[in-house]
């Protein structure tokens, strides 16, 4: 009677214990919600044989509050797999009438955070410390129910058929500096299994194995990745080198994919010739942006999220304003570690920054009426952003004289 008392006891842990936490998207870009957005999302499995209602339990980023977000009355069917958006949306009806057909959290992941699914009760069920997951890669347990793994396949929904690897390649260094050069340079790289490009496109696809120097005779963005056999692909590298440039100004070098930047067939993003006035959901691309002082050292290298900024200046003018946005899901959170604007204003750190053609409505092509308007206020106190004009670079092509801004946003 005591040994059946004490199975009784344990039947609920043990059907608990059936779900596990099987894959996690804390930079999600593949899978959309019932919005056309990208948020970070959660995979739930049951890999029991009995079905388990999930009513009340709870999903934390924070292991101090168990029931940070709570599951509606669902059940988890054997063999399911149940997709949770990490949003902050808040929603919690699974399936109901009307746009809102997936659960959200009312939190979002980041990387290193720890991710824990409890029962009704506070009991841990299971949890996992997000690594250094890059953008469009997962933590997945693979198989099914296996180890924590990372992988380069988002597998929502889908059983976690897919290559597991334990780590990324290690990230190569340039041992020539990104710079300003007369005549020609020869780049060198250090590291193992080197693909790179010279025309400011990825390289994990279609980049040439790196075998010795590379000589650069004009301006081109030089990006490189490690591809080492059993590993992720590192973080790709950028730097440009300037041929005979002569500008006096600092410089702001911006590359990705032409197809992505540019409109150059119906495949193509187009972030910059696709981007509409007045438009929130203009295209956002990975990209890398560079910045240089004026005696031409290189203090910025970033992977980015890029897109086209601006309202109705987008549509009337050709030269367009860009905004470089830190965001893990594009390739980097980290705050940037130089004030692109210590000409003008003290700053401990910046989120993100812009670059502005500086286009005057009407007829005067001066390009100063915006950066005097706001030094002529601040005089007087009020709050303005900061500026700093530059010499301007899209895939090592001059793109023009801008002038970069601090961004207006909560981080202002």
């Amino acid at each position: 009677m005591k040994k059946l008392l004490l199975l009784l006891l344990a039947v609920p842990q043990l059907v608990t214990a059936q779900l596990v936490i099987n894959e996690i998207a804390p930079n999600n870009r593949v899978v959309a919600d019932e919005d056309g957005q990208f948020p970070d999302w959660i995979e739930i499995m049951n890999i029991g044989v009995a079905d388990i209602n999930v009513q009340q339990y709870g999903i934390t980023d924070n292991p101090d509050t168990w029931n940070k977000w709570l599951l509606p009355n669902y059940i988890i069917e054997a063999g399911e797999r149940l997709l949770i958006f990490a949003s902050e949306k808040n929603r919690d009806c699974y399936g109901c009438p009307g746009i809102v057909n997936y659960l959200h959290t009312n939190f979002k992941l980041s990387n290193g955070e720890t991710v824990a699914l409890y029962d009704e009760s506070g009991n841990l069920i299971d949890s996992v410390t997000i690594g250094n997951v890059y953008a469009t890669d997962v933590m997945a347990r693979i198989p099914d129910g296996g180890d924590w793994c990372y992988a380069d396949t988002e597998t929502a929904k889908d059983p976690n058929d897919v290559t597991c690897y334990s780590a990324y390649s290690d990230e190569p260094i340039f041992t020539t500096a990104p710079g300003f050069y007369a005549g020609s340079v020869d780049v060198t790289i250090s590291g193992t299994d080197i693909l790179y490009t010279t025309n400011g496109d990825w390289p994990d696809v279609d980049g040439i194995s790196y075998t010795g120097p590379i000589t650069i005779s004009a301006t081109k963005v030089v990006k490189a990745v490690s591809k080492q056999p059993g590993k992720l692909p590192s973080r790709t590298i950028t730097g440009t080198f300037f041929i005979d440039e002569t500008t006096q100004l600092p410089v702001v070098s911006i590359s990705s994919n032409s197809c992505d930047m540019f409109n150059e067939g119906l495949s193509c993003e187009a972030a910059y010739d696709g981007a509409d006035g007045w438009e929130p959901d203009n295209p956002q691309i990975p990209a890398g942006v560079e910045y240089f002082t004026a005696d031409h050292v290189q203090k910025i290298s970033k992977n980015i999220k890029f897109e086209a900024a601006g309202n109705s200046s987008i549509a009337v003018y050709p030269q367009k304003g860009m905004q470089f946005t830190a965001d893990e899901d594009f390739g980097d959170n980290s705050e940037y570690d130089f004030n692109v604007f210590e000409n003008y204003k003290p700053l401990d750190s910046l989120n993100g920054f812009r670059v502005r053609a500086n286009n005057d409505w009407g007829n005067s092509n001066a390009r100063m009426k915006d950066v005097i308007n706001n030094r002529l206020a601040a005089q007087t106190h009020i709050v303005t952003p900061a500026y700093q004009n530059v010499a301007t670079f899209i895939n090592g092509a001059y793109w023009g004289l801008y002038s970069s801004r601090e961004e207006l946003d909560k981080y202002f």
